[in-house]
């Protein structure tokens, strides 16, 4: 796993000028480029037992703009598990060109 996750520092001093506000800044962030559903449903699930196992509060999962596979999965695991209270919140992340490239998943 350690290939497609990036740790963030704990405390960020540019946090403010996220374009999200009312998310907090990402403790780590998971890359599902490439990735078939299958192989990113189960990374789904891990990166979320290993984020709440380490009280993570934020995470960043980048789907990137692809072939449309995994952002409909994202999505539809992500508002099962809102509903479910797994998760409390999730936003998508908007690029400069104005393309959905992934989501902030916050965990608390």
């Amino acid at each position: 796993m350690h290939n497609i996750v990036k740790k963030y520092p704990v405390e960020n001093k540019d946090s403010e000028l996220l374009p999200y506000p009312n998310f907090p800044y990402p403790n780590m962030s998971l890359d599902l480029h490439g990735h078939t559903s299958e192989e990113a449903e189960k990374k789904l699930l891990w990166i979320i037992e290993h984020a709440q196992y380490n009280d993570y509060i934020c995470i960043k999962i980048i789907t990137g703009i692809g072939k449309k596979v995994l952002k409909p999965l994202v999505r539809q695991k992500l508002k099962s598990w809102k509903s479910q209270k797994k998760i409390r919140d999730y936003i998508e992340v908007i690029d400069e060109n104005k393309q959905r490239t992934g989501v902030f998943l916050y965990l608390v």
